[in-house]
């Protein structure tokens, strides 16, 4: 039976450069709305003020919508997080940082706390890696592990595979299957192999092939299932998406990047 692959890029914000600066009266509109939202009690207010100025990219605008994840309403304070983790911009990133590394309060949230672990980890700055990588097994929970491991993924580095097969020790073999699922879309998306959900296969590989390794900075050849659901956890353009936006644009020269291996 065939086995289709499809390959996508994984350049993360942090990787690409940014974009040009939104018009200063854009900005100042940006601003405006933003200051009076939060001046008010009005949680749909604020809401509708992040939502509108999310696509504005500049360090104003990024550090209103940042004090949204200091509000009272969780709503807002998620809202503000998932603004932040697609904003491509430094400041943004800076944000979201600093406050997954203070923010002691937001982690008692546990949607919250996985939102901004996994909004850290969308724009994968290196200098952010440590961050993600330590954690204490007993500060976490199920939902907070996934993102940490599949978060370490969006690296792509051979620091990054080697920190996986530090978690599976730090787990050890009694405690770690039932994160092997996780584990392995991480490895794979890493290296492009499938060693299942074995640990042992995992390890002898790792164990042969650690010295040399090297990471391409994207993304590998991956079983649709593999390649799905890592796109939808990441909200990255599945290759459909990508296919359907050339036919709306007409003559594209670029291929789809699809191949069908026996």
């Amino acid at each position: 039976m065939n086995l289709l692959l499809l390959s996508l890029s994984l350049l993360s914000p942090s990787q690409e450069p940014e974009a040009k600066p939104p018009a200063a009266e854009v900005v100042e509109s940006a601003v405006e709305e933003l200051k009076s939202a939060f001046a008010g009690s009005d949680t749909e207010a604020k809401l509708q003020a992040i939502t509108i100025n999310a696509e504005v990219l500049h360090p104003d605008v990024i550090e209103l919508i940042a004090k949204g994840m200091k509000d009272k309403a969780s709503e807002v304070q998620s809202s503000a997080i998932q603004a932040l983790r697609y904003m491509e911009h430094s400041a943004a990133n800076d944000a979201l940082v600093q406050t997954l590394r203070r923010d002691k309060k937001l982690r008692k949230d546990e949607a919250l706390y996985e939102a901004l672990i996994i909004a850290v980890c969308q724009h994968a700055d290196p200098k952010s890696f440590k961050l993600i990588a330590d954690f204490k097994l007993n500060d976490e929970t199920r939902a907070t592990i996934k993102a940490r491991i599949l978060g370490i993924a969006r690296y792509r580095t051979p620091d990054a595979v080697e920190e996986l097969f530090d978690v599976m020790k730090r787990f050890g073999k009694g405690r770690i299957q039932p994160y092997m699922g996780d584990l392995s879309t991480a490895l794979m998306v890493l290296t492009g192999l499938d060693n299942g959900k074995s640990q042992t296969a995992w390890t002898g590989w790792w164990n042969e092939n650690k010295r040399g390794l090297e990471i391409s900075p994207e993304l590998p050849k991956l079983p649709r299932k593999t390649l799905y659901s890592w796109s939808r956890y990441w909200g990255l353009e599945l290759p459909e998406e990508r296919r359907k936006g050339r036919d709306e644009r007409g003559k594209d020269p670029e291929g789809d990047g699809s191949q069908v291996i026996d």
